[in-house]
């Protein structure tokens, strides 16, 4: 009996789940502005500036999110409405802003780079040693020098040879 119901519970959670992610991307108030004031000239007759908002209002989030990046960019430079066309209330304008940029960050996909090489330095490489093997090290005594006359803080790679390589392996050595 009580698989039953953790298999129920589960399927609500996974079904209010996948509700959430395909809500419509704007506020009542701020849907009703964008097709007060953009979806008249941004749809698929006349289409202006290549964008119809029409398909985007309907849609979730994610699926437009470049669109929507767009239209927030002509909003943040005060681009849209174009001049002599009706305007909302400045109050109201920034709160669409901040509305559009909100949805569209909550359903933002992060990339966070790629991890680089990076030499560690002294306090890098026993703070490294400390918290991976829990032994205390002197880098000073162990790691060559990374200082010389006119020199920068790294090596230059030419300066390493195999046997300033192995002074790290050493230093893990048992004494």
């Amino acid at each position: 009996m009580s698989r039953g119901l953790t298999f129920l519970a589960g399927g609500v959670i996974l079904f209010a789940n996948v509700q959430a992610h395909a809500q419509p991307l704007l506020t009542s108030s701020s849907n009703e502005q964008i097709e007060e004031y953009c979806v008249g000239c941004h749809n698929f007759e006349d289409y202006a500036g290549s964008l119809d908002l029409t398909q985007a209002l309907a849609a979730n989030v994610a699926d437009y999110a470049e669109t929507w990046e767009k239209v927030i960019r002509k909003l943040r430079a005060g681009m849209m409405p174009p001049p002599g066309e009706a305007r909302p209330p400045e109050s109201e304008y920034l709160l669409l802003t901040r509305d559009l940029e909100n949805q569209v960050d909550r359903v933002a996909v992060v990339n966070p780079g790629s991890v680089t090489i990076h030499r560690l330095n002294r306090t890098e490489y026993a703070n490294a040693i400390r918290d991976l093997l829990d032994l205390e090290i002197d880098p000073a005594l162990l790691l060559p020098s990374t200082r010389w006359p006119g020199a920068s803080i790294t090596w230059p790679v030419p300066w390493l040879s195999h046997r300033r390589c192995w002074k790290p392996i050493q230093a893990l050595q048992p004494a």
